[in-house]
């Protein structure tokens, strides 16, 4: 197996969102605000080869944006997703597989916002594989969650005839990468664990555990849906990655990329990892 990292870009959300009930005295000494309280987020995401499969773990954000937008959440995504994988040698073409965490837009819209206002297939070859749960919170009318999905790209994806949505017992790449299924972010959200031949398994956290900070317990962010199901969720989850000497690979934090996990007291801890091989 080879594991590669795919940069999408950054962009930035508000404190308040990221923390939520936290004070900015506490969570200010670890996480960084620009002068309108906004902090930097990381679109990383994994590139998988096993076998004669590539398989993508999400796709950043797209392209297809107005200035204002881009303005108020200072995104910065371009073209590095085509740029990403040109410097691992992968044509999007090459792309058998893309496992979509979930459908909110930075970590979705990157497959089909091509630009220039233009949608399309990026990825002409892969099988696309969301959650059921996911698919239909997508399609439910909730204004707490509408403005995160883009209708067109779901449209392209169902098009395509190559959407596989997934029940919580499915595991369609089980002898390399087991997905957990959680629902305190948004419902059907998945979580994979990646089991690399050398023995060592990465947790892909996306949403679920966005930044080092979030590692403790009480730390959700205010975007989460059902902030009480994702504590229990995570309590339970960082028991799995302790027992088993996982190491967490985080999606959007801009200062720390890979974590291992300490439970002191009843309370879980990250500790950043200086170096890691994904490959």
């Amino acid at each position: 197996m080879k594991i590669h990292k795919i940069d999408c870009g950054t962009f930035k959300c508000d404190a308040g969102a990221l923390f939520g009930v936290i004070p900015k005295p506490l969570w200010s000494r670890v996480y960084s605000s620009d002068e309108y309280n906004r902090c930097q987020l990381n679109m990383r995401n994994l590139l998988i080869e096993e076998g004669n499969r590539k398989i993508l773990i999400d796709v950043g954000s797209g392209m297809n944006y107005s200035e204002k937008y881009i303005r108020n959440n200072s995104l910065d995504a371009g073209s590095k997703l085509y740029e990403s994988l040109n410097q691992v040698g992968v044509d999007p073409s090459d792309i058998t597989d893309i496992i979509f965490t979930h459908l909110h837009w930075d970590h979705s819209c990157g497959a089909f916002d091509v630009g220039n206002g233009e949608f399309g297939e990026l990825f002409p070859n892969a099988n696309y594989f969301v959650s059921r749960a996911q698919w239909d919170n997508a399609h439910a009318d909730n204004p707490r969650e509408n403005a995160a999905y883009h209708i067109k790209d779901l449209d392209l994806m169902e098009k395509s005839g190559r959407l596989f949505l997934l029940d919580k017992d499915d595991q369609p790449f089980q002898d390399y990468i087991t997905l957990f299924y959680m629902d305190g972010h948004t419902l059907g959200q998945i979580i994979p664990v990646l089991h690399h031949s050398n023995g060592e398994s990465i947790v892909f956290t996306a949403d679920f555990i966005p930044t080092l900070a979030h590692v403790s317990n009480v730390w959700v962010a205010a975007y989460d849906l059902f902030p009480l199901i994702a504590m229990k969720e995570k309590e339970s989850f960082l028991r799995k990655v302790v027992d088993n000497k996982w190491v967490l690979f985080f999606q959007h934090d801009a200062y720390c990329e890979t974590a291992n996990v300490i439970l002191n007291n009843s309370t879980f801890k990250g500790s950043p990892v200086d170096t890691f091989t994904l490959s």
